[in-house]
């Protein structure tokens, strides 16, 4: 059925049935009814696309994400699409797997118009890249990455006040002075802000540099396991603490601990970062990043770019982190 084959049953002209189908206030009541009596009777069903080309939008968001390889994004990723079903948006959600795959995604949903707004989590874009699409109407949203352009948005972590927590807790708390940093890729904005913070707040208790051990990891778990193992393999001593920069090296640190017969906290406390719900269970101590914040404030910043002018937009948003002290680093304190 077409919305001419409407408009012959009803009786009126395809301009007013379309009228109805879009809601519009300048229909009389007792025209709608009878539009719709049509429409019942033939199951017309109107065209989503082409409502949509008519509006110039999708009523959807787009989400780039790395490989869901870490709890962390699958955290965000729940709390975008819980917030962006609320407002009555559909998520077109897509995984990149390396910086050109990742570039020709985001080119096909901004240039195409493929979707309202795009949020883009953690991906390594070049500055360039990213300032190329200011011209494009479709406004992007940086999860994790701090980015200045006329068409962006940030949504980041505040990385030093649970940093600070962290590290002030091993050393105050507990008088721990040999302390390792296991980090995550060394071109990834969180691994470097949080090191940089562990760094500067060592600095300010006296705990010299080398006392400082970096161990460069990748945000994975096998990487955790591979660094703990590695240090006990080559080194007599054991630190007196890790401060693992997310949970799942964490977790992997774990494993190798327990695996070389190690007592968590008794021989080597143990701190991750971002409190994904599998830590609560290891009873692990970890810095908490708020997920369902910072998915809503992702997706209430993209909708807010859609329908308001550019000028009046907030360009930079940030959530608060909080340390959740648990057994493995010592318990309370």
């Amino acid at each position: 059925m077409t919305l001419e084959d409407v408009s012959k049953l009803a009786g009126y002209s395809t301009a007013t049935v379309s009228r109805v189908i879009n809601g519009s206030a300048k229909v009389s009541p007792e025209t709608k009814k009878h539009v719709e009596r049509a429409i019942r009777e033939l199951n017309y069903q109107p065209s989503f696309a082409a409502r949509m080309l008519r509006r110039e939008a999708t009523d959807s968001i787009g989400v780039i994400f790395p490989d869901l390889d870490v709890g962390f994004y699958t955290e965000v990723l729940k709390s975008i699409n819980k917030r962006a079903a609320l407002n009555d948006y559909d998520l077109m959600v897509a995984f990149g797997h390396d910086p050109e795959s990742e570039m020709r995604l985001i080119k096909k949903y901004v240039q195409q118009k493929r979707v309202d707004a795009l949020i883009v989590m953690n991906l390594d874009l070049p500055t360039r890249f990213i300032r190329s699409l200011d011209g494009c109407k479709v406004p992007l949203v940086l999860l994790d990455r701090p980015e200045s352009g006329a068409n962006t948005i940030s949504v980041g972590i505040d990385n030093e006040i649970g940093t600070r927590e962290a590290m002030e807790h091993l050393i105050k708390t507990h008088d721990y002075r040999k302390i390792a940093i296991a980090t995550g890729p060394v071109d990834t904005h969180d691994s470097q802000a949080r090191l940089t913070a562990c760094r500067e707040i060592a600095a300010e208790f006296g705990i010299p540099q080398n006392d400082l051990l970096i161990w460069e990891g990748d945000f994975t778990e096998m990487s955790g396991y591979e660094l703990i193992r590695s240090h006990i393999r080559s080194h007599p001593q054991l630190p007196d603490a890790v401060f693992a920069l997310n949970d799942p090296m964490a977790f992997g640190i774990l494993d190798g601990l327990r695996e070389a017969n190690l007592r968590v906290p008794q021989d080597i406390a143990v701190v991750g970062f971002d409190d994904v719900s599998l830590a609560k269970h290891l009873s692990l101590t970890s810095v908490s990043v708020p997920f369902d914040e910072l998915g809503q404030l992702a997706v209430d910043a993209a909708i807010q770019a859609v329908n308001e002018p550019a000028n009046t937009i907030q360009r930079e948003y940030f959530v608060k982190t909080k340390l959740v002290v648990r057994e493995t680093c010592g318990g309370t304190g």
